[in-house]
């Protein structure tokens, strides 16, 4: 006697409270905030905030003529012009580019490639807002900006702080702000340089003189 053929298995559906059963290391705000898969861009992380921080200096300074800012790249390009806009597919990191005086576009730079930017001024500098630190920053991204933040946050505030980028570049100054990603450091006549802190190679502290 032949025997039927049996049923197709069917799984038991499974729906778990994630608030209870969390796969992914940053409970209890789990798990939208944890991605499947180790980012390939260790600095990725940082590019939210230097985005943010481009759209507003496009705000303050797109339409003068008299300020050029200066974007250091991690190759060591310094690129001088006029903050002109933002480009991105909304599936990309984005392209900053500058103008001249005439407004005509000179400089498109990818974000991924920044690693600092100058800016000839301290106007608006009070009025520039940085995102906060997320409340669950993603556990596969291998960018060391807290740490690099934490050490930061011991700096006197009469000491210099040296940012070693790639290629032998520097910038240097006071430290005016420590935000996620960025630090903000000014000169003596307290312009700021923006520097994305996932680009630094090495941070070094000069003490005031005492001479």
């Amino acid at each position: 006697m032949r025997r039927r053929a049996p049923r197709d298995f069917e799984p038991e559906t499974v729906i778990y409270d994630f608030s209870k059963h969390c796969p992914c290391p940053c409970q209890p705000l789990c798990c939208p905030c944890c991605c499947p898969v180790p980012q390939r861009d260790p600095e990725s992380c940082c590019i939210a905030q230097i985005k943010n921080l481009i759209i507003q200096l496009i705000s303050l300074f797109s339409t003068q003529t008299t300020i050029s800012v200066t974007v250091t790249t991690k190759s060591g390009a310094a690129l001088i012009g006029i903050p002109a806009a933002l480009f991105s597919t909304g599936t990309d990191f984005g392209v900053f580019t500058l103008k001249n005086a005439a407004g005509e576009i000179i400089h498109a730079i990818p974000l991924g490639a920044i690693a600092a930017i100058y800016v000839p001024t301290s106007a608006g500098l009070s009025s520039i807002t940085y995102l906060p630190v997320p409340l669950c920053p993603k556990p596969c991204d291998p960018c060391s900006e807290a740490a690099i933040r934490a050490y930061l946050a011991t700096v006197p505030p009469t000491s210099t702080v040296n940012f070693l980028i790639e290629n032998g570049i520097f910038a240097s100054g006071r430290l005016y702000r420590n935000e996620y990603c960025l630090a903000v450091i000014t000169n003596g006549t307290g312009y700021p340089t923006f520097v994305q802190t996932c680009a630094a190679e090495d941070v070094t502290i000069t003490a005031p003189s005492n001479g």
